[in-house]
């Protein structure tokens, strides 16, 4: 499953980025920021100080 950048998450899991949705270079997440946890309905944030959407995929349940 893939999501960008104010989707609504619809199953509590840990997600990865995995860049840009437009495949654009530049824009690199901390190593804090690769994976994250979200809960139902959060929204899926933006990477850092990035303007551009990110690109997440669900990993796996928490």
């Amino acid at each position: 499953m893939m999501f960008i950048t104010g989707d609504v998450c619809p199953l509590r899991g840990i997600y990865r980025y995995s860049g840009h949705p437009d495949n654009s270079k530049g824009c690199h997440s901390k190593w804090f920021e690769r994976d994250i946890v979200l809960e139902i309905k959060q929204k899926f944030p933006r990477v850092g100080a990035c303007i551009k959407p990110a690109q997440w995929v669900f990993v796996r349940p928490p």
